[in-house]
């Protein structure tokens, strides 16, 4: 419910910058589910990242836990101690439900797009605002989300590696810890935050090393690799410290699950040292309380279904190898339908037809809502002369958004996707076999925006196409 009461009162949680409603109930950067655990930057790379801490194994998206929502990260810099804010962007990622009882890290970044020399200072504050399906407006450093929080850290901007180090004294205790780790399902990388407390520049090196714990049994047998850093590259350190962001390309395929299986957990750990032959160890390196973090990361599924082919129906996926029919609650004529999704086309149209019995066959011909990539939602209709979809490109449809089916009667059901190219029908159309079943209505309801209990079909179903909340601005749009 919390895409449809925002639309019904941008002011409902009471954080809308500038709004006459009033809010109905107050809520503000609520942690429960979601908080920013640390931040830094890479002055190396010009990366500016942040790390994710999911609590709960729910609550993310409504339905199967193939579904999916976004959590959104907009970044700040500010060099004059916190008076004033410069937007550097927005990041964003998709979360899952899971079965893990523990928490899951995840990361996001941005890179930045000034070089060394355009920055006003060697160091700045930089602020993060997370926000779970609600992306923080543009240029507004004070917003404060409703689910997810604020944090803060001081960074360094510009390198020493041309001037002169410092090497730290024998007998001066180094403030460094590992802060976090976290995987970037942006590009399957794996991102730890360090923090370095000393008050001059160091010429020593860092590394952290990670290790995969692939069967669960604790012992991180599977080595993924180091990334290590100049100390020195961060130029003059400031007297509270800075913290700064490593990153390590890893290949998970091996690990991914079919859709049908849900999203997987792994176990990761990272360990800080000062030599790379000490980090290979897998040994506490240096102190428990410094040198080394254990995380939980989600690996998104696999989904089989390629361009032109149905991929999932209502958040179940359609393509599975243990079932011969995709299996979906029934429903009745006063509610929702289920929305179909698949990878698109390019340069194709198509048209999305359901039958009962195989020989007459129906079209879906309703509008459809899609966001793009700057989570702009679009209106999307058959062209009218054809009574064809255009296929639209990733940016324009991440979510993959066909059609969407009323699903009213229950009983099997056939759903083909047919692709044209100018007027010429292809020749293989996708068909996939649904079976409707009735509705067990015993689960009870529940008025809370974040856990809707009583819904059986997923009010956001778009599984691996990153949702973006589609179904709940289509089911507002069309009522």
């Amino acid at each position: 419910m919390f895409r449809l009461l925002l639309q019904s009162n941008p002011n409902y949680f009471g954080n809308a910058l500038s709004s006459s409603l009033p809010a109905r109930k107050v809520v503000g950067s609520n942690i429960c589910y979601e908080e920013i655990l640390c931040l830094g930057y890479n002055p190396q790379q010009k990366l500016i990242a942040a790390v994710i801490c999911l609590h709960q194994s729910d609550g993310y998206a409504a339905g199967t836990r193939i579904s999916s929502e976004r959590e959104y990260v907009r970044f700040y810099l500010s060099y004059d101690d916190g008076k004033s804010w410069e937007d550097q962007g927005c990041a964003n990622m998709e979360v899952y439900n899971t079965t893990a009882a523990t928490d899951r890290q995840h990361a996001v970044f941005l890179e930045l797009a000034k070089d060394e020399g355009q920055f006003p200072a060697s160091h700045a504050k930089l602020r993060a605002i997370l926000s779970w399906a609600d992306m923080p407006p543009e240029k507004a450093p004070d917003w404060r989300p409703v689910f997810g929080n604020v944090a803060e850290t001081t960074v360094c901007l510009s390198s020493a590696s041309s001037r002169e180090a410092v090497v730290a004294q024998p007998d001066e205790e180094s403030a460094e810890r590992l802060c976090g780790i976290g995987m970037a399902m942006q590009d399957d990388a794996l991102l730890a935050v360090v923090h370095v407390g000393s008050r001059k520049r160091l010429s020593s090196r860092h590394h952290v090393t990670f290790w995969l714990d692939s069967d669960d049994s604790g012992a991180f047998e599977t080595y993924l690799g180091v990334v290590d850093m100049p100390l020195a590259a961060l130029g003059e350190i400031p007297g509270e410290g800075a913290d700064y962001v490593l990153r390590l390309p890893v290949d998970l395929e091996a690990h991914r699950q079919d859709c049908a299986e849900s999203s997987r957990v792994l176990r990761v750990r990272g360990i800080l040292s000062e030599s790379e032959s000490g980090s290979r160890s897998k040994f506490r390196c240096v102190p428990a309380e410094r040198g080394y973090v254990d995380a939980c990361l989600t690996i998104a599924p696999r989904v089989h279904a390629g361009p032109g082919e149905i991929a999932i129906i209502g958040g179940v996926p359609a393509k599975t190898m243990q079932l011969d029919a995709v299996s979906l609650p029934g429903k009745d004529g006063a509610s929702d339908g289920f929305m179909i999704q698949g990878a698109p086309l390019p340069r194709h149209s198509y048209v999305v037809e359901v039958s009962a019995d195989g020989r007459n066959w129906k079209p879906l011909l309703d509008e459809v809502m899609v966001m793009d990539a700057n989570a702009v939602v679009r209106c999307h209709k058959p062209d009218p002369q054809t009574g064809r979809f255009a296929y639209l490109p990733f940016e324009k449809n991440i979510s993959g958004v066909l059609a969407c089916w009323d699903g009213v009667g229950v009983g099997k059901w056939q759903l083909r996707l047919r692709s044209y190219f100018g007027g010429i029908l292809l020749p293989d159309s996708d068909i996939v076999v649904v079976r409707l079943h009735d509705e067990d209505s015993s689960d009870g309801q529940s008025d809370h925006p974040r856990q809707a209990g009583g819904s059986k079909v997923p009010a956001n179903p778009a599984g691996m196409f990153g949702a973006e909340g589609m179904f709940e601005a289509y089911c507002l749009l069309s009522a």
